[in-house]
């Protein structure tokens, strides 16, 4: 008994992770530094050339304010992010701060989501890859200690840790899927002027002692996290704008640094060049064996019926839950399952 029939297009909706049609989801997460790499085209560039589908997503688009230009300005649709200019730490994991600051501000902000801003930078993107930097605010502005911001040299720790703590839990339930790639704060230049005299130190301090462990705890625990080395990676002063922000050359080299650490973690993208045919394409449909074999061609390749509704694809490495009823046959552009008897 044959029964209706599911188009091989409809598969890609109940693969889990993602399918050989899905780009890889990009989200850069951070402050102003993050919103400045967002306009710059290096890294969408390196990423072309790797031949990586990809997409960056965000809420944010970087948009000329009269400061930082791109040499190499990104497209358009490669311009966005959540970097918030001026945010911190514990903006983005507190629900009592607000988007009022940003109201006024030409983003493309979506207000009143009633959330935390990195819930809601998560639940909006679905990223499978997280670059994140964040932090710059909590070591180079005097404001006398409020909310962990640093005040006569002085980084508070205990706070600061547990506010980076609750912001990767936040990114670990939200995202459990994403691998994230975590950038120490880069250095920055001391200005000789009350609390700018000692900001490097600080930047430094904050890596020791915030950073590294609460990223490392979780490397340690096999979590899909990465920790990279961003103090040492600009030339001070050389490559900086001001005390705080890199120039167009301080940015490339942040983004080239990005760039080497998704290509090393996504792998050569060549398909094996002699792949295991696998089984015979036509066996017998009766009696059906275990598992029983479809080829679908290009789309999805080989594909196992091994216990319906579960069927598990050679190309994509995974199980796909089928939704339709089972059938008998295999043609072109539609899987037909066997039902058993």
């Amino acid at each position: 008994m044959k029964h209706r029939l599911l188009p091989l297009a409809a598969l890609v909706f109940f693969v889990g992770g993602l399918s050989a049609a899905d780009p890889v989801r990009i989200l850069r997460i951070g402050d102003s530094i993050t919103w400045q790499q967002s306009g710059d085209g290096t890294l969408p560039d390196r990423l072309d050339a790797a031949g990586i589908h990809y997409v960056m997503v965000g809420t944010q688009n970087w948009f000329d304010d009269g400061g930082y230009v791109p040499g190499n300005l990104a497209r358009e649709e490669d311009q966005y992010s959540e970097g918030y200019p001026a945010m911190t730490v514990e903006w983005f994991t507190d629900p009592d701060f607000s988007w009022a600051a940003w109201q006024a501000r030409p983003t493309t902000i979506e207000r009143g989501f009633g959330n935390t801003p990195i819930i809601h930078a998560l639940s909006q993107n679905s990223p499978d890859i997280i670059l994140l930097m964040i932090g710059t605010n909590n070591t180079v502005r005097d404001k006398n200690g409020e909310r962990g911001e640093s005040s006569s040299g002085e980084v508070d720790v205990a706070f600061l840790s547990q506010k980076y703590e609750d912001l990767l839990s936040m990114i670990d339930f939200f995202a459990p899927e994403a691998h994230v790639f975590v950038a120490e704060m880069i250095d920055v230049i001391d200005t000789g002027e009350g609390n700018g005299a000692n900001r490097s130190a600080r930047t430094l301090h904050f890596n020791e002692h915030v950073v590294r462990p609460v990223v490392q705890a979780r490397i340690d625990a096999g979590l899909p996290f990465t920790l990279l080395n961003f103090f040492d990676l600009l030339d001070v002063p050389g490559d900086f704008m001001d005390s705080v922000h890199p120039n167009d050359a301080g940015i490339q080299k942040m983004s080239h640094a990005w760039a080497d650490a998704i290509l090393a973690h996504l792998g050569p993208s060549d398909p094996d060049p002699d792949p295991d045919p696998g089984p015979d394409p036509d066996p017998d449909p009766d009696p059906v064996p275990e598992p029983y074999w479809v080829d679908t061609g290009d789309f999805l390749g080989w594909l196992a019926v091994v216990q319906f509704p579960w069927v598990y694809s050679l190309t994509l490495n995974n199980w796909i839950y089928m939704t339709s009823e089972e059938a008998d046959l295999t043609s072109s552009g539609w899987i037909y399952i066997p039902r058993k008897q």
